[in-house]
């Protein structure tokens, strides 16, 4: 009976409680939420510009995407973009502005309009699914995302030393988190895959390997190819399957610009092996001349996988 007195049994009951209101109450409040950001979207459009904060754990690439397609929005509207990105336990800090300097100069006392998904802007239509194409994205991309020189820099110093002239395989293997979202693929399949390249597509004298999995990095370093391999020194590599973007423990300029980074070096490789990624599809949408394939595409196919799928270059072998 004591533990009917003791704080931490009432504060537990408390929670519970407020989680249980908060989940019966959802569709309303849900609901009074997009009907003022509807509000809020009008409002601005009268004003000629759309500003927007997106308050999302999600991937760099996953906002990228995001991002093209709240440019096409205003770019149909005839809007000016002022977009900024945050994470769930830090509103202050803009980590999208620490890499790409945006077109317009963005007012410093702007009110953005917060949305934790790109759904609840509510366009009215499926830009992910309907208007988006890999040529559009590319011409968004030239007109909107400038990327920073000091990461422009990096890139081109890294390929300067590991790539010099050689004809170069990129492969990005997205692995972690992203097994809820497109099929797995194994460490072997990904290298049978790779020399099912080399014979059927070309020869590459060098490969360049970025991923979230440390162990495919060391699973390579043992293979056969290893003497082909190059990689990036990133800050983090999981070795224990669990995604680094999602974690509170590491230093988020830090994970996002080896994302940058590596994005950028993959538009200097003559080929890329990709798993379901929207990271390496910002780098084919930066220099679509690049041909791919592709090693899983994502459950849902949404753009851009729904393009992606039928122009690769190569089909690739079954699983391992």
């Amino acid at each position: 009976m004591l533990k009917y007195f003791t704080f931490v049994f009432w504060k537990r009951k408390f929670i519970s409680l407020k989680k249980l209101i908060a989940w019966k109450l959802f569709p309303y409040t849900e609901s009074i939420r997009k009907k003022r950001i509807k509000r809020q979207i009008n409002y601005y459009k009268a004003k000629g510009f759309l500003p927007v904060e997106v308050g999302s754990d999600a991937g760099i690439g996953a906002k990228l995407l995001w991002y093209l397609q709240i440019l096409l929005y205003c770019k149909e509207n005839n809007l000016k973009p002022y977009i900024k990105f945050t994470y769930d336990d830090n509103r202050e800090e803009d980590y999208f502005d620490q890499f790409i300097t945006s077109k317009y100069t963005i007012p410093t006392d702007i009110k953005y309009i917060r949305i934790v998904t790109l759904w609840d802007l509510n366009f009215g239509e499926h830009y992910d699914k309907d208007k988006l194409s890999v040529e559009m994205a590319n011409s968004l991309a030239q007109e909107f995302i400038t990327v920073k020189k000091e990461f422009i820099d990096e890139a081109n110093s890294f390929a300067s030393t590991h790539f010099g002239n050689d004809k170069v395989l990129g492969v990005h293997y997205r692995s972690t988190d992203k097994i809820t979202e497109a099929g797995f693929v194994s460490h072997q399949t990904a290298l049978a895959n790779i020399d099912h390249c080399f014979k059927h597509y070309n020869h590459f004298n060098k490969i360049f390997i970025t991923t979230d999995d440390n162990k495919f990095i060391e699973f390579l370093k043992r293979s056969h190819l290893s003497s082909y391999i190059c990689y990036r020194q990133d800050t983090y590599r999981s070795d224990d399957e669990k995604a680094v973007h999602t974690r509170l423990d590491v230093d988020r300029f830090n994970m996002n610009k080896d994302a940058i980074v590596n994005m950028l070096i993959l538009t200097k490789c003559s080929f890329i092996i990709k798993t379901a990624s929207n990271l390496s599809a910002i780098s084919l949408f930066l220099n679509p001349s690049i041909p791919y394939m592709l090693l899983n595409i994502m459950y849902k196919l949404y753009f851009p996988d729904n393009e992606f799928s039928v122009k690769a270059a190569l089909k690739p072998v079954e699983e391992v």
